[in-house]
């Protein structure tokens, strides 16, 4: 199986893209991808600034992104196909059907939760992403020694995220710190013009 980049003009943009036929059955992971490297999700990807740079940063591993709305889904696959990165596939779906339906278990190194949306009015906190269903499938869908890594903006959020994978004795805290070379978000880089303080938390899968 070959993955096509921006040099194979019989391809486009959309060989990028994780074709999804049966919503109810779990992603056949070794047929997405052309390596067999471990296996990184970045859940709501935005424009696919992380997650590009990610793929092209560490080529050794698998980058699935996963992005609800299409414009932005098709910004990843695009810059997936123009820099050429045979380890970035796009999935166009929610990040909670996902993670709880499609994803089969222990089959996960990193999950990459970058700014979820902090819905911050308190009568819309049912369509958050982060709530005990959510976590209880992370901690399924990470292989043992598996990592969550949280970035955020919103400090009310986190305390609700933290208390939420507290209560999961699958995962265990412990003190993350990005190194230099851990790409930004496209989130983190408009927060940052922003001058707004972006926390980080991780998790780890006993």
């Amino acid at each position: 199986m070959s993955m096509h980049t921006s040099t194979d003009s019989s391809q486009t943009f959309e060989a990028y893209f994780v074709p999804l036929a049966d919503v109810c059955r779990p992603l056949d992971l070794p047929a997405i991808f052309v390596g067999s490297g471990p296996l990184h999700l970045d859940l709501g990807a935005g424009d696919g600034g992380f997650a590009a740079a990610l793929a092209g940063a560490q080529p050794s591993i698998n980058v699935l992104a996963v992005e609800r709305l299409l414009g932005r889904a098709r910004k990843i696959a695009k810059k997936a196909w123009r820099r050429g990165l045979p380890n970035l596939r796009v999935l166009r779906l929610e990040s909670g059907y996902l993670v709880k339906y499609l994803i089969p278990p222990s089959s996960v190194s990193v999950i990459h939760l970058m700014h979820p949306d902090p819905w911050p009015k308190r009568r819309h906190w049912k369509h958050r992403l982060v709530r005990d269903e959510f976590v209880e499938a992370c901690a399924r869908i990470l292989e043992p020694g598996g990592e969550i890594r949280l970035t955020i903006d919103h400090p009310g959020y986190l305390k609700d995220i933290i208390t939420c994978f507290d209560r999961q004795p699958a995962l265990r805290a412990f003190r993350w710190i990005p190194g230099a070379d851990y790409p930004r978000s496209d989130f983190e880089a408009h927060f940052a013009e922003q001058g707004k303080v972006v926390f980080r938390q991780a998790w780890r899968r006993l």
